[in-house]
């Protein structure tokens, strides 16, 4: 259980840095996407927590089965994979690794991309990235776990 909940605890930073992310760039870069990303991350975070919260003291496969789903699909691949690895991680290794303008911009159109001009964004951006491999970690962990309690050695 113990890696079921860091995972948790990671997912949750995810989707927090999201708000925190998508809300500050929403006031530098005039998108009103952004602000919409982050509103639309409270009833995620909302959702998460008291699905997990019903998991713990219940212990009911059905909320299980939730919580991971509303987990893979919105913190891990949605945030997580696509915002946090590649519209940042991978933005910012082609940018600062030299690609050409021409290559970026097939790869990051505007208005939806923005090119590497803002610290802080930049580095919330990643941080997503960043925190989805640690949460992938425990979740990896946790199901390891599973799979010995059901076919032990």
């Amino acid at each position: 259980m113990k890696h079921l909940h860091r995972f948790y605890l990671l997912t949750m930073a995810i989707m927090g840095m999201t708000i925190l992310h998508h809300f500050y760039g929403s006031l530098i870069y005039p998108q009103h996407f952004r602000m919409y990303t982050a509103l639309f991350a409270v009833p995620v975070v909302l959702a998460e927590w008291i699905i997990y919260r019903m998991y713990s003291r219940r212990g009911k496969r059905l909320w299980l089965v939730l919580f991971q789903v509303i987990t893979i699909i919105f913190p891990v691949l949605f945030i997580g994979l696509y915002e946090g690895i590649y519209n940042h991680v991978l933005k910012n290794i082609l940018f600062f690794g030299g690609l050409s303008t021409a290559g970026l911009l097939k790869l990051f159109p505007p208005p939806m991309y923005e090119m590497p001009d803002n610290f802080f964004f930049e580095f919330t951006g990643c941080l997503q990235g960043f925190l989805l491999i640690a949460a992938l970690v425990y979740l990896v962990r946790y199901y390891s776990d599973q799979r010995q309690m059901v076919h032990p050695l």
